[in-house]
């Protein structure tokens, strides 16, 4: 059984290889434990140190974590995600995980990780969605994000006004909207 893998790993490209061992657990030598359910997640210090800076300074810096590095904040199937996309730059954006794959992509400076998120946004941007994308476009300082959604709200903004997702807005986002010349109501 072990030449069969071996001859299959043999005959793989780096990124099939890479996420192989991911998915196999095979060499890992750190594990995150991770979101409320406290899900062991092993990974490989090398991979991470390699494409990402936080994980660098958190695993081979002057103050490295030993032993199990504990992820509250972060669910298992996001964390998941980020790691494909350092082990593959591959990773699955949805509607359903899309804010808190930016919540994660954040708080490790993932910028290529975060990219794919703001470019799956940019890309699904609708009159129903656009106040919630407006929010996250401003709390990632994501501005070309952030006038698409403006231009959005311009063109359809009797209909946006109305909607339930305006009056959830946060005081800034309504101050942005509300401030701008651009804004007509018929």
């Amino acid at each position: 059984m072990a030449n069969n893998k071996q001859k299959e790993v043999d005959e793989m490209t780096v990124i099939e290889c890479n996420k192989f061992m991911l998915e196999n657990q095979i060499n890992s030598d750190v594990t995150f434990i991770v979101g409320n359910d406290r899900k062991p997640i092993k990974a490989h210090k090398y991979v991470l140190g390699s494409r990402n800076s936080v994980f660098t300074a958190m695993l081979f810096g002057t103050l490295a974590e030993n032993g199990e590095i504990i992820i509250p904040d972060i669910e298992p199937s996001v964390f998941c995600s980020l790691l494909d996309f350092f082990y593959t730059d591959q990773m699955e954006v949805t509607g359903n995980n899309v804010c808190a794959l930016m919540y994660a992509c954040n708080k490790y400076n993932a910028k290529g990780a975060m990219k794919k998120c703001i470019d799956f946004l940019r890309t699904s941007i609708n009159s129903e969605n656009v106040c919630q994308i407006l929010e996250n476009a401003l709390l990632y300082n994501e501005v070309n994000l952030k006038e698409k959604c403006m231009s959005l709200i311009f063109r359809s903004a009797s209909d946006i006004l109305k909607s339930k997702q305006f009056t959830q807005l946060t005081k800034d986002s309504l101050k942005i909207i509300i401030e701008s010349d651009n804004l007509v109501s018929r």
